[in-house]
């Protein structure tokens, strides 16, 4: 079974990175990639989701802030 994965990161250099290597690991599999911690939340709603690539320091609202504000928390990286 793959871990459903997304990507938060407001850097699109460190999604892009992150992206290759989720997309090269046997038990990854990408979901959705987000520049912002809005449009992440919004996101999971719509998406069961096992594993966040999430960077803290995000202009708005930040990563911890984020995991806060959901009701199942995934695991986060």
């Amino acid at each position: 079974m793959k871990l459903r994965s997304i990507i938060v990161d407001d850097s699109s250099m460190q999604r892009m990175a992150v992206a290759k290597l989720v997309n090269n690991h046997p038990n990854l599999a990408m979901v959705a990639e987000y520049s912002n911690a809005i449009e992440a939340k919004n996101g999971i709603k719509n998406n069961e989701i096992d594993l966040i690539f999430l960077d803290v320091e995000m202009p708005i609202i930040n990563g911890f802030d984020l995991l806060e504000s959901l009701e199942n928390s995934p695991q986060v990286i």
